[in-house]
């Protein structure tokens, strides 16, 4: 009796000393196919590339949706996807500008949702937001170009585009005028007063990119960065975006 069991229980350890081997072979296997999908989908990335370069906008979607479900099978790169997301973006927008169509045509509706893709997938590249910006305004999302263009200012306070951007979103509100005091943050900020254009909510950036703004300028000041203080205070300005003490002032009034 006992040596049955014994054989028994050594049958049963065989058996899963190779279920065990198998599982690894079958693991080893997956990740060589994993591994030839990212490479596919790498090769795919610069097809899109060399497309777009070359004008022929359709075969880049093409090459770039491949790509992205390739790496979705390989079991998504996230970086690699947000660069995807931001190409096929930008090759509808390309489509959509050359058609010189209305808002309505879908391949802007398609570039606003593959920058949204790749933002949520890498939300600090600077290209894509102002990509992201662009098509809103086409789009009539006034208050959603306006944060895109203050995430911009965020990772890049200079950038002429981001500040063009969100000036001319405020003039258009009616919240300031042509003349803008850059050196103070407060200076065009206007909540006490409705907007020109009737019916319109003044255009204000999240309390959450709002409070990073004013970190960061608070931090280039302890670091001594100078330039970078006028750029943020300059940036706060743009926006609309108060100090912490008046802000915390009109919360209690």
């Amino acid at each position: 009796m006992d040596g049955s069991v014994g054989q028994y229980r050594q049958k049963m350890a065989d058996i899963e000393s190779l279920t065990a081997v198998d599982e690894a072979v079958a693991a080893a296997k997956r990740e060589e196919e994993r591994e030839e999908q990212r490479k596919e989908a790498a090769a795919k990335k610069e097809q899109g590339n060399e497309a777009f370069k070359a004008g022929n906008i359709a075969a880049a979607i093409k090459s770039y949706t491949e790509a992205i479900e390739l790496d979705f099978a390989a079991g998504k790169d996230e970086k690699l996807s947000a660069v995807l997301y931001s190409n096929r973006a930008a090759a509808h927008l390309k489509l959509a500008e050359k058609r010189e169509g209305s808002a309505r045509d879908w391949s802007w509706m398609e570039a606003e949702k593959d920058c949204r893709r790749s933002l949520q997938r890498d939300p600090h590249v600077l290209k894509c937001l102002l990509r992201a910006a662009h098509v809103c305004e086409k789009l009539s999302k006034v208050e959603d170009a306006f944060e895109f263009y203050a995430k911009a200012l965020l990772i890049e306070p200079t950038n002429a585009v981001a500040r063009d951007g969100a000036t001319r979103l405020r003039i258009e509100r009616g919240q300031i005028s042509g003349e803008i005091d850059l050196s103070d943050a407060d200076a065009t900020r206007s909540s006490d007063d409705p907007p020109r254009a009737a019916g319109l909510q003044p255009l204000a950036v999240s309390a959450r990119t709002a409070k990073y703004i004013r970190t960061r300028r608070d931090n280039r000041r302890e670091r001594g960065s100078e330039k970078q203080v006028v750029a943020y205070t300059e940036v706060m300005a743009l926006l609309g975006v108060a100090e912490e003490k008046e802000r915390e002032l009109s919360a209690e009034e």
